[in-house]
């Protein structure tokens, strides 16, 4: 009786092996929206009240900083407003 069910498992879990296994692959950017914009952009929503305030300013001053690994002076980031 005790060979019957170790058989019975074994069996058992070599079926759920192979048919848990499947030959088509899963993309991963399948799951994924697709990209709006131009690279290095970057859309920022705000009130109006902040866009002439030091709140704009600061933000201008983070995301339009130059890359200093290029020749030309060219932002970090693109502000879309």
């Amino acid at each position: 009786m005790h060979k019957i069910i170790t058989s019975s498992i074994f069996y058992f879990m070599i079926l759920m092996l192979v048919s848990s296994c499947s030959e088509t692959k899963k993309d991963p950017k399948e799951f994924l929206p697709s990209a709006k914009g131009d690279l290095g952009e970057v859309v920022i929503v705000m009130d109006k009240n902040y866009w002439q305030g030091p709140v704009m300013e600061k933000l201008k001053g983070i995301f339009e900083q130059e890359v200093m690994s290029l020749p030309q002076p060219e932002p970090l980031m693109q502000i879309s407003m």
